[in-house]
């Protein structure tokens, strides 16, 4: 059974992400975390996917999960957190604070992460996913 959930109306797209998809110039890579940069013009935390689906949390919903250690690390350096899915061509973002409020703590016995339910994050690209009863179904979570 695949139903479509779109993100609450507060979370709608707003005027634009804080960052684009591709790191910029000043951008610098983090050692140790494939895929994640912070810029430091902008103050973001930029992660990139190449396959979300094999990186988002699928229970109870699917959500963007993030290692503790690396989140400590950064967080006093940045005000936003970007998600962006390559493969799926969307931008997913968050403030710092809001992160941090809304991020759930779990260890599934490779280290803490701090996960947010995919729909509490402002987004960019296609508005709805497709879930079924694993989480996430289907080529493309796009609807």
């Amino acid at each position: 059974m695949v139903t479509t959930v779109a993100p609450p109306a507060s979370l709608s797209p707003s005027a634009s992400p804080p960052h684009g998809a591709q790191p910029c110039p000043d951008c610098q890579s983090l050692p140790d975390f494939g895929g994640y940069y912070v810029c430091h013009r902008r103050r973001v935390l930029l992660r990139r996917l190449s396959v979300s689906r094999g990186h988002l949390l699928r229970l109870p919903r699917p959500a963007i999960a993030t290692d503790a250690y690396l989140w400590n690390r950064v967080r006093h350096r940045v005000d936003w957190y970007v998600t962006a899915a390559r493969d799926e061509g969307w931008l997913r973002w968050l403030s710092t604070r809001d992160f941090e409020e809304r991020a759930e703590r779990l260890d599934r016995g490779w280290g803490v992460q701090m996960a947010v339910d995919l729909s509490r994050w402002r987004y960019q690209g296609q508005g709805a996913f497709p879930l079924d009863d694993n989480g996430l179904s289907g080529p493309s979570m796009a609807a």
